[in-house]
């Protein structure tokens, strides 16, 4: 009977990290550090204008026995505005100016969001002024 040997061509990994493992580990660590270190200059250091805040009115329609005034509120800015206020003034002749306002909770950057007032008189009849009159930073 004759045996024959076989060798044993298994194959064993390194037991240390070779060098190109090694520049792999180090060049994504240091790419680590460099984003965390750039995202925190961002966050800290960068400042963001104030909300500019614009309306523009797009309707006026009979609602019951009120006036509805529909508008539009675009923030044109990087920030954002919370408990955005808005008022309408309606100035008659002959008549106390009349008042209506509308608070959003907020108006994210680079947004517009609609909203309505209410007046007793026809805003046809006089003066309409709606404007934003103020806002808090969230």
């Amino acid at each position: 009977m004759t045996i024959t040997s076989r060798k044993d061509h298994s194959h064993r990994e390194q037991q240390t990290p070779g060098p190109i493992e090694w520049l792999v580990g180090l060049v994504s660590a240091l790419l680590i550090v460099v984003l965390i270190a750039w995202m925190a200059r961002e966050a800290i250091m960068q400042e963001s204008p104030p909300p500019q805040l614009d309306i523009e009115i797009t309707g006026i329609e009979k609602a019951g026995r009120y006036f509805r005034v529909d508008f539009a509120l675009a923030n044109r800015s990087d920030a954002t505005a919370a408990a955005v206020r808005v008022e309408g003034v309606l100035r008659r002749e002959g008549a106390e100016p009349e008042r209506s306002d509308v608070t959003f909770d907020y108006a994210p950057a680079h947004s517009s969001t609609k909203g309505g007032l209410l007046f007793e008189g026809d805003p046809a009849a006089g003066t309409l002024t709606v404007r934003p009159t103020g806002f808090a930073e969230p």
